[in-house]
Parts: C-alpha cells; structure tokens; sequence
C-alpha cells in the first residue's frame, strides 16, 4: 500500500495524491491511503511507502511530523517527497533514491527496490557522512549516539554497511544498486 500524508495544504496534497495514483498505475495491486495525525502512524504498518508534498512554507505545523525527514525517522519507511511544481508525467525519472541511516534499513530498501523494478528505474541508496570537527562552532550540538547509536563512524564503513544492507536486502546483482556516500552536513 502507498500512504499519501497529508500536509493541510491542498496543493501539495493534491501534488502528493497524483504522483501516489501515477505510480500505483504503474505497479498492480497497489492500493492508496490517505492519512493525517494519529491514523498515519497506525496505517503506516500496513504501508510499503509513504508519498508526501512539499508545502508551499517551510515547516507547516499541522503536517505529523513538522516535516518529510522527520516522518522517516518516525515511520522507517521510505518516503517520497514531492516537488511543489509537479505533473502526473513520470518519464522523466532517471532513479529513486533511498537514504540508508544504519543496518535497520534494509526493510526501506526492499521496498525502494521493489518500486525501482517497478518503474524500471536504477535504485541508488545514498548515505551522508558527515565528520564532526572537533573545534569548529555549530549552531546544534547533540552529544555522539544521541539519535544513531548504530551509525558507523568512518567512511570506509559506511560503504561496507551500504554494501551489506544492498545484500540483505536482495540487491546482489552488478548494478542492482548504486551506493553513494555523501560528505557533508546531514541537513
């Protein structure tokens, strides 16, 4: 199932609902749900992907979550976030992107895979590295393993973690997977 949240504006809504209808068009037996507050949480077990606008303002407050990174944190599920200036027109996709946090995601790549065949689409599983420095300021700063206790510390293995989740989650063949680690700020 695809789950469409809601963000309680009716052009990313509406932007949201296209995109979640041309892609179940695509792939068979896929049924759209659309939910909001609580009910997402409870009708995200049951989803495989959840399919969200970009609001017009920043951080809408009625919107679960506040905003879409924060629904992947809570949900574990991927989450398609829609651009403000969309059609119902898919060919223009090259690839779906599914970020990789730790080894618990390999559920979300399955389902990103799943999708990736789906469309017939190349299936990139991106994760950002970012290296703390020591001594530079920033504007927020939480104490190491405050949220990803499980977050390898290197880049060297954190391509081994993206290579093993691609693995477990069925991706073994040569360019069944494009893994990409990104230096930079998480944000």
């Amino acid at each position: 199932d695809f789950l469409v949240a809601r963000t309680y504006e009716p052009r990313a809504d509406a932007a949201a609902t296209l995109v979640a209808r041309a892609l179940a068009d695509r792939m068979r037996g896929v049924v759209i749900i659309r939910a909001e507050g609580e009910s997402l949480e409870r009708q995200a077990r049951h989803a495989a992907l959840v399919v969200v606008g970009s609001p017009l303002r920043r951080r809408p407050a009625a919107m679960p979550g506040g905003n879409a990174s924060v629904l992947v944190r809570r949900l574990r599920l991927p989450v398609v976030v829609v651009p403000r200036q969309v059609g119902v027109d898919l060919t223009g996709l090259r690839s779906v992107v599914c970020g990789v946090r730790d080894s618990h995601d390999t559920t979300s790549v399955v389902a990103a895979g799943a999708l990736a065949d789906a469309l017939d689409l190349q299936l990139v599983l991106v994760h950002v590295w970012d290296e703390p420095a020591v001594n530079a300021p920033r504007p927020l700063v939480f104490a190491p393993g405050t949220f990803d206790a499980a977050r390898p510390r290197a880049p060297a293995a954190v391509r081994a973690l993206l290579g093993d989740v691609a693995s477990r989650a069925g991706r073994r063949a040569p360019g069944a997977a494009c893994l990409r680690v990104i230096d930079g700020a998480v944000g």
